[in-house]
């Protein structure tokens, strides 16, 4: 159900204190706007304000849909065209980490809480906003398992010749613990060894060791002593990318797995085999404007992971002899 709010005529800055009750799927927060401040050069308004979670949830992002109306109660289009998804909504920031915490009231982040609007000279004098909730999304955890070459519930797997442990982190990769049990080195060949995701599609890998800037530069093989341990990790590299339009931005990942889920979707996303969702989203939320997100996966399209695959395919030399490992993962149940 929305809310309307009276406000005076928008100049520069408005300032009131009113408190919004907003519904979620897990209970109600509590909004409250202290401020509106137009910027119209970027045609924004920025907001000053807090957020109080009652839930039991750690709500990762809240968006809210605003609509403005003029002095007549009559709803000004103009600044939000439909269609236009980056406009007329206020994706709602914390200015702390982890997001807004249960049972805790948070300040929105200053720099980067505002409504986006489209420019119109003929824009009638603002009446009255309103707010609706659009997005509301929490952390995702996923249970994985390995189910080649041996299934393991731990993620571990052992020959006569290697002894290995995997830990997946979908922002961080796929990391291992390898334990080479001859008496004679062993080598990973990283140039040959591949990511295979949900959908079948191979992709090259950086391991830790390696500078991700070289990501298409041949890698050097890693060595494994003699009844010797190695921790490393690997990520593919078609998820890594930086934005050479922002200076000293360095590289980022984008998540093997969706890190959060939209429990409350204004605009479903398809089930179809999307893969690369979150790559795209980020990339051009960061080539775009730095106060947009991407949006989060809505619930259906996030369960279609559930029962998924994942591969990792790792030439290694043992003993003079080249073994292709091929550890197939697969997600048995995702949690949020």
């Amino acid at each position: 159900m929305n809310l309307v709010l009276p406000l005076l005529l928008i100049t520069t800055a408005i300032s009131w204190a009113q408190d919004v009750t907003v519904p979620t799927p897990r209970g109600n927060i509590l909004v409250k706007v202290n401020q509106f401040r137009l910027d119209p050069m970027l045609n924004k308004f920025s907001v000053q304000g807090t957020i109080t979670n009652t839930t039991d949830t750690i709500l990762t992002r809240v968006t809210l849909k605003v609509a403005f109306y003029d002095t007549k109660g009559k709803e000004v289009t103009a600044l939000c065209p439909s269609g236009d998804v980056d406009k007329c909504s206020l994706v709602c920031r914390s200015a702390s980490v982890g997001g807004f915490l249960a049972h805790q009231t948070t300040a929105l982040e200053p720099r980067t809480s505002a409504i986006f609007v489209k420019s119109s000279p003929k824009t009638p004098k603002i009446g009255s906003l309103s707010f609706s909730l659009s997005e509301v999304s929490v952390g995702v955890s996923y249970q994985i398992v390995l189910v080649k070459p041996v299934p393991s519930d731990d993620l571990s797997f052992d020959d006569s010749m290697l002894a290995i442990k995997f830990h997946i982190e979908p922002k961080e990769g796929i990391g291992f613990d390898i334990t080479n049990k001859t008496d004679s080195a062993a080598s990973i060949n990283w140039n040959s060894a591949s990511y295979v995701d949900s959908a079948g599609q191979a992709n090259k890998v950086v391991h830790a060791g390696a500078k991700f800037s070289d990501k298409n530069v041949p890698q050097v093989p890693t060595t494994i002593p003699p009844a010797a341990r190695i921790t490393d990790s690997v990520f593919p590299v078609d998820r890594l990318y930086t934005i050479p339009s922002i200076p000293n931005f360095g590289w980022a990942k984008s998540p093997l797995l969706p890190m959060f889920v939209n429990l409350a979707p204004s605009s479903p996303m398809s089930s179809a085999a999307d893969v690369e969702w979150s790559r795209r989203l980020e990339i051009r939320n960061l080539e775009g404007s730095p106060f947009s997100q991407p949006s989060d996966p809505d619930v259906d399209h996030l369960k279609t992971f559930e029962g998924g695959t994942m591969s990792l395919f790792m030439p290694i030399e043992v003993q003079g002899r080249s073994r292709d490992y091929l550890f197939v993962f697969k997600i048995v149940k995702i949690q949020f």
